[in-house]
């Protein structure tokens, strides 16, 4: 058996049948039971020559006709369209003599996209293999296919390296598809280039588009590559630590730690830059991400935060530090206004939420940048005390994997009390202690439920809202009271003393003279 391109060949090489008129319409005839059609021909003492002919996925501007040879210049054949089977018109049954086949210029095509020019010649038996932009390998035997190599390079704009493509040209035709340095740059996922793990896999040509299962790492990956543009992968109950690797050039933790769980995804990307993700974790468990559990767990502790100038230095603080409040001496009022305004699922969940995050992502998509991070309090503990504050994928997978963690090991009151210890509510101002003290004069435990609702609403923009609040004396009204109603709807306060409260005006010490 050849590959139907081999056919092809073969047909028109059927022309070839001497020097008698006789031969020559023998040969036509027989090309043209076969499909071959061409436009017009030209005619010499020993020659013929065939204008535009097609056959099947393949074409040629012009096919040389001489005595045990033809040559193909300007073909073109479509790997998509071709599929694998005999000529028809082999062995001793054609009874016609073998043909040396010369190609020159022939362009490979998968639909409308170049793969390459390639050029040489087949032998007697149809056996050769043409060379240039990529290989194509013709076996003599029959029931061998024909085998395409292409060394692809990627140079688009968010992703570089290098793809080999091996196409056989089956019924239907197959890629064999890997590569090992590919690179992905884009400011959503990271501030640096990500190295993907290596890709391998098989996909089949159906109509226009590529489809099967390539392994990204260990990661099974079903595809589709729409020739028309779009790439879209689906991992369904993927295990979690596969699918979390994928991402171990750009999250340190991943090297590291033992992840369990699954996760399902289905994302597509378009070259008009167009792109969707959607995901579903499931039983998400992480151990060994986190390297100072036991310091976490009582004792002094140093993290790095941002001073006045945005540099990064260490601040200690924990249990038994001057600037430390244990949970128990933190009003409950503070307690439910943090949890009603960043995280009111915050008892049911295991350090993460599925609701938050799609929501996150629907909205970055929608806006084609983060401005939106779906984070809950584990999360925000995780990126105080380990991550800086850029906005991309890279960090919020981290602050994920060590805040699953956290929930797990520390359990919620400690998480709960480390958070309002080491988080910032204004410019210099770490800790529940020094801004129940900035702001209102009061101990932590002694924050009615109004003033607990303005520092729980600090929290998005501590540094902004001190300017645009506090020191304009201005507070949020719209935002207090919805926390307010969000700590009346959890439980915390009736709704008759959350619209009290909402009513209280807000008594702040005034702000320090520079």
């Amino acid at each position: 058996m050849r590959a139907r391109f081999a056919g092809a060949l073969v047909v028109l090489a059927l022309l070839v049948l001497g020097g008698v008129e006789a031969a020559w319409q023998f040969g036509l005839m027989k090309a043209g039971d076969a499909g071959a059609v061409w436009v017009d021909q030209g005619w010499g003492l020993t020659s013929r020559t065939l204008y535009g002919v097609n056959f099947g996925p393949a074409s040629a501007d012009e096919v040389d006709l001489e005595w045990g040879r033809v040559t193909l210049r300007g073909a073109r054949v479509d790997l998509a369209a071709a599929k694998g089977g005999h000529s028809g018109l082999e062995g001793e049954s054609s009874g016609l003599p073998p043909v040396e086949v010369v190609v020159e210029d022939l362009e490979l095509l998968l639909g409308d996209r170049s793969l390459g020019v390639v050029s040489g010649s087949l032998d007697e038996r149809g056996q050769g293999t043409l060379t240039g932009d990529a290989t194509l390998q013709i076996p003599a035997p029959m029931g061998a296919r024909a085998k395409l190599t292409v060394e692809h390079a990627v140079e688009h704009e968010h992703v570089t390296g290098s793809v080999r493509l091996v196409g056989i040209l089956s019924d239907p035709p197959i890629v064999r598809v890997s590569s090992d340095d590919l690179v992905v740059t884009h400011e959503l996922l990271s501030t640096r280039p990500m190295k993907l793990p290596p890709i391998e896999g098989e996909l089949d040509i159906v109509e226009e588009r590529l489809a099967g299962t390539v392994r990204v790492g260990e990661l099974p990956v079903e595809l589709v590559v729409d020739l028309g543009g779009e790439i879209r992968g689906t991992v369904d109950q993927g295990d979690a630590a596969s699918v979390l690797a994928v991402f171990a050039d750009i999250v340190p933790e991943l090297r590291w730690a033992h992840v369990e769980g699954s996760i399902s995804v289905d994302a597509s990307w378009s070259t008009d830059g167009t792109w969707s993700l959607e995901q579903e974790i499931h039983h998400l468990g992480v151990s060994g991400a986190v390297n100072n559990l036991g310091t976490l767990r009582g004792g002094s502790l140093t993290y790095l935060v941002r001073d006045a100038d945005g540099n990064r230095v260490p601040r200690e603080t924990g249990d038994g530090h001057p600037e430390w409040t244990p949970l128990h001496r933190v009003s409950p009022h503070l307690i439910a206004a943090i949890i009603a305004a960043e995280d009111s699922a915050y008892y049911d969940h295991a350090g993460w939420s599925q609701e938050s995050i799609d929501d996150a992502l629907q909205a970055n998509i929608e806006a084609g940048s983060v401005v939106r991070g779906g984070s809950t309090l584990s999360q925000q503990l995780a990126k105080n005390l380990y991550l800086d504050g850029e906005r991309t994928l890279e960090r919020k997978l981290r602050e994920l994997v060590i805040a699953v963690e956290l929930d797990r090991a520390l359990g919620k009151r400690r998480v709960l009390e480390l958070y309002v210890n080491v988080v910032e509510w204004g410019p210099g101002m770490w800790g529940v202690a020094a801004a129940a003290d900035r702001y209102f004069l009061r101990q932590p435990e002694a924050l009615p439920p109004n003033e607990a609702a303005f520092l729980a609403a600090l929290l998005p923009d501590p540094r902004g809202y001190y300017t645009d609040w506090y020191l304009r004396d201005r507070a949020s009204s719209v935002r207090i009271d919805w926390i307010l109603e969000n700590m009346a709807n959890g439980g915390h306060l009736s709704s008759a003393e959350a619209e009290k409260w909402a009513r209280e005006p807000l008594r702040f010490v005034p702000p320090p003279k520079d």
